[in-house]
């Protein structure tokens, strides 16, 4: 919830100036899957990084992570609609 734009990566995980000082907040929404080998709750409401697979469809979209950074342990707020 609240992913921002995915964008496209040459590797699997992120380089240090590629990790926004303040998070931001998006207005999208992905189906993760593959996720069991990144224990995942342990990042609930902190704001991450996701590498993946992006697989377009609608009207939800998925993500096939292959990896996971912590950016900050509080997400920013959901942008205004």
């Amino acid at each position: 919830m609240n992913a921002t734009e995915p964008v496209p990566s040459s590797a699997n995980a992120p380089a240090a100036k590629d990790i926004p000082a303040v998070p931001p907040s998006g207005t999208n929404e992905f189906k993760l899957i593959g996720v069991s080998e990144f224990n995942l709750p342990a990042y609930k409401d902190h704001a991450v990084i996701l590498k993946g697979l992006l697989i377009k469809a609608t009207p939800t979209s998925r993500l096939n992570v292959t990896s996971v950074t912590n950016v900050s342990p509080s997400c920013a707020p959901a942008p205004a609609k």
